[in-house]
């Protein structure tokens, strides 16, 4: 889908404030979650969106995923997505221990180990 930068930017707004809203529900129900963010090539959307999620450590994440936490969090996303896109084919959760920063030439990117 070919969508010009101002499509791209509304839609990329329409994103954040979805998951600014998920992210402010998820601090206070979900036990350990930290934050999340989001990624996105807009040349492959919305099949390329993937929505990271970031446990302050690998024991809070577990036991997230053990007491039905994770769930939760994936239906939250899903439900503030529903406006903008049917198809989240990626959701991907990952601990605060397994996340850095990496500086290249084409600035900041988040790498997961």
């Amino acid at each position: 889908m070919d969508l010009s930068a101002k499509q791209q930017r509304q839609i990329d707004q329409g994103i954040t404030r979805s998951l600014q809203a998920v992210c402010e529900q998820a601090e206070v129900t979900i036990g350990g979650f930290a934050w999340l963010t989001h990624l996105v090539d807009y040349s492959d959307f919305p099949h390329s969106l993937q929505v990271v999620c970031v446990f302050v450590d690998a024991e809070q994440q577990a036991i997230a995923k053990e007491n039905g936490e994770q769930a939760q969090l994936v239906q939250l996303i899903c439900l503030g997505l529903s406006g903008i896109t049917e198809e989240l084919d990626r959701h991907i959760t990952h601990t605060a221990k397994l996340c850095r920063f990496d500086n290249n030439a084409e600035g900041a990117e988040r790498r997961y180990l």
